[in-house]
């Protein structure tokens, strides 16, 4: 990997039973002494036994950033905004930082499903990114730091003859480390001291923009 990283009931059944048993028979003997006075026999108990408290909702578990002892725990993967889906210049420049959004949360989970599927076949600088974070994550590794963040998005929104747009952003980029083990460092990438320069190609398919390049601008490659 390069210095430019492409860049988580309250009564038991027994005791409802008890109590609905209770009620019938409570219900009956007022009816039965309705009877024996002559007056007008009471109707039926209805009130309901006492409703089961509804289960209290399980906490939403604590997202925690990896370190270097152990691995990032119940991140929560960026959502397409919905403006990204949309085939205009804000559409285009909102889908970008969600990508580098996305690239962020699979270096820092190992997920990298959800990058494949906004990402071309052919990308082969997409495909670059992808197989490094699956080889980070393999045999129990995992990622500390690499935050990612689009400081800069533009783009002229003029499509190539082949209908593709390009994106020109400025990534800042924390420190990345590459742990293969509790406290067993195997690569650290110190944090570039200047936002990395990187443009990205995408294409509007089937109603989705697909990511077909993700690198520095040529001429810096």
């Amino acid at each position: 990997m390069t210095s430019h990283k492409f860049l988580t009931s309250r009564f038991p059944a027994s005791r409802r039973v008890r109590t609905f048993l209770v009620a019938v028979v409570a219900a009956a003997a007022l009816m039965l002494a309705g009877c024996n006075s002559g007056g007008t026999p009471s109707g039926p108990d209805t009130t309901s036994p006492s409703a089961t408290e509804s289960a209290t909702p399980s906490p939403t578990p604590t997202p925690t950033p990896a370190t270097e002892t152990s691995r990032a725990l119940n991140l929560i993967a960026p959502k397409l905004p919905e403006d990204a889906s949309s085939n205009t210049k804000d559409g285009l420049q909102s889908f970008s930082r969600y990508y580098v959004e996305l690239l962020e949360y699979a270096y820092s989970t190992g997920e990298v499903s959800k990058l494949e599927g906004i990402s071309s076949p052919t990308c082969s600088t997409c495909s670059g990114p992808i197989g490094d974070i699956e080889n980070a994550y393999s045999d129990g590794g995992w990622v500390v730091g690499g935050d990612l963040e689009a400081t800069a998005v533009t783009t002229s929104f003029l499509p190539s003859s082949t209908g593709s747009f390009f994106v020109n952003l400025s990534i800042k980029q924390g420190r990345t480390a590459y742990y293969s083990g509790p406290g067993i460092l195997r690569k650290d990438i110190p944090a570039p001291t200047e936002d990395a320069p990187m443009q990205l190609t995408a294409k509007f398919l089937s109603g989705a923009w697909q990511v077909e390049d993700f690198s520095p601008p040529k001429g810096l490659q």
